[in-house]
C-alpha cells in the first residue's frame, strides 16, 4: 500500500519501519526541513534511534503541497494538534484514504478524542467508514528493534480494519481489531494520567504494593469513565486497557511515569517537560480528565489528585496520601 507516516518522532519512525518492510511504499512528512535533511542524509533517525538503520525505501518530506493519494495515512504526532496539522498539509483525504491515529490524548477544550475531533472535519460518515485507532502496550524501542509487540486497531469498519492489520502484521507486530473505537481511545489517553501517578508512587519511594493498588484503582477509574462514554467494558480488560496501563506505569521507558518520576524528584512541571525534551500526552490529558469528571460528576480520585498536584501546586505527598490513604470506599 501507499502509506504516509506524519510525524518523524521515535513511534512514527518505528511504525514507518514496520510498514516499509512489510512491503509498503512509505512517505515520513515532519514540518522541520532541518530533521527532515538529517533523516535524508543518514540511514537512520539520528534525534531518537541513532543505533537502527532504517529501511532504504522510506521517503522523506516537509512539503505541505502533498498532492499524491494515499491508501493509509498514519498520524503519529501528539493529539491535541491533529486539526491543525491534517488543515496545513491539505492532503487528498477521501473516500479511499483510511486515516489511522496513534496518538493517546483528550482536547484539553472540546474534550474529544481524535476521531470525535476529526468528525468535525470529514463528518461522522467518513469516520465510520475510514477511520482507525491503533493502541495498546507497546514501546517504540521495541518495535523498531522488532521486539513481539501485539496492539489493538480500533474501527467501525471490519474490511477498513482488516487492511490496516496487513499493512503492519509481520512476526513481531500483531494488530488484534476491535469496534470499539471510543473505548480504546480513552482507555490510551487515560492511562497516561494513572501513569503520571504511578511514577509519583516510585519516585517518593512508597513501594510496589502501593504502585500495584494505584494501577488497580486507576484501572477502575478509566472504565467508570469509559463506560459513561458509552465504550465496552471488555475492552478495558484488553491490551488497549489493562495491557497499555500495566506498560505506560511499570517501565522506565514510558515518558508519562518519568514525568512523575522528575516531579517527585523536586523539579517543577516546566523544568520536567524541559529535561524530558518529548511531549508526554498525560500532562495535558490531566486537565482534559480533570474537566470529564467535574463534568460527568465520575469519581475519580487519583485522576483529581494529580490535577490537584500539577496544576494548583498541591504537595505531591498530600496528593498520593489522599489517593492511597485516606478514605474508606467500597471496593474499586
Amino acid at each position: 500500500m501507499n502509506v504516509l507516516v506524519i510525524g518523524t518522532g521515535s513511534w512514527g519512525t518505528a511504525l514507518a519501519s514496520v510498514l516499509a518492510k512489510n512491503g509498503n511504499t512509505v512517505l515520513m512528512w515532519s514540518r522541520n526541513p532541518e530533521h527532515i535533511d538529517q533523516l535524508k542524509q543518514n540511514s537512520n533517525n539520528p534525534n531518537y534511534h541513532p543505533d537502527i538503520e532504517l529501511p532504504n525505501t522510506i521517503q522523506f518530506t516537509s512539503q505541505t503541497n502533498i498532492t499524491e493519494s494515499f491508501d493509509i495515512i498514519v498520524y503519529a504526532c501528539p493529539s491535541y494538534a491533529v486539526k491543525k496539522v491534517l488543515l496545513k498539509l491539505e492532503l487528498n483525504i477521501n473516500d479511499q484514504t483510511i486515516f489511522v491515529s496513534t496518538a493517546k490524548g483528550i482536547h484539553n477544550t472540546s474534550l474529544k478524542t481524535v476521531s470525535q475531533s476529526l468528525t468535525d472535519l470529514y463528518g461522522i460518515d467518513w469516520i465510520k467508514k475510514r477511520f482507525a485507532t491503533l493502541s495498546g502496550p507497546s514501546f517504540a524501542h521495541d518495535v523498531i528493534r522488532q521486539k513481539p509487540t501485539a496492539v489493538t486497531v480500533a474501527t467501525y469498519n471490519t474490511s477498513t480494519a482488516i487492511k490496516v492489520q496487513q499493512a503492519f502484521h509481520c512476526p513481531t507486530f500483531h494488530a488484534y481489531r476491535t469496534d470499539d473505537v471510543i473505548g480504546v481511545e480513552l482507555a490510551g489517553a487515560l492511562k497516561n494520567v494513572i501513569a503520571i501517578a504511578a511514577g509519583v508512587c516510585d519516585g517518593l519511594k512508597l513501594g510496589p504494593s502501593a504502585r500495584s493498588a494505584l494501577i488497580t484503582r486507576g484501572l477502575a477509574e478509566i472504565i467508570r469513565i469509559g463506560l459513561a462514554q458509552g465504550a465496552k467494558v471488555e475492552t478495558f480488560s484488553g491490551l488497549a486497557g489493562l495491557g497499555d496501563l500495566l506498560l505506560t506505569c511499570t517501565s522506565d521507558l514510558s515518558r508519562n511515569r518519568r514525568v512523575g518520576k522528575m516531579l517527585a524528584s523536586g523539579l517543577s512541571l516546566r523544568q520536567t517537560i524541559k529535561q524530558l525534551g518529548q511531549v508526554a500526552e498525560g500532562i495535558r490529558t490531566t486537565k482534559s480528565a480533570y474537566k470529564m469528571i467535574q463534568k460527568m460528576g465520575t469519581q475519580s480520585v487519583i485522576m483529581m489528585q494529580i490535577y490537584q498536584a500539577i496544576y494548583e501546586h498541591k504537595p505531591l505527598k498530600d496528593a498520593l496520601n489522599a489517593i492511597l490513604y485516606q478514605g474508606a470506599e467500597k471496593e474499586i
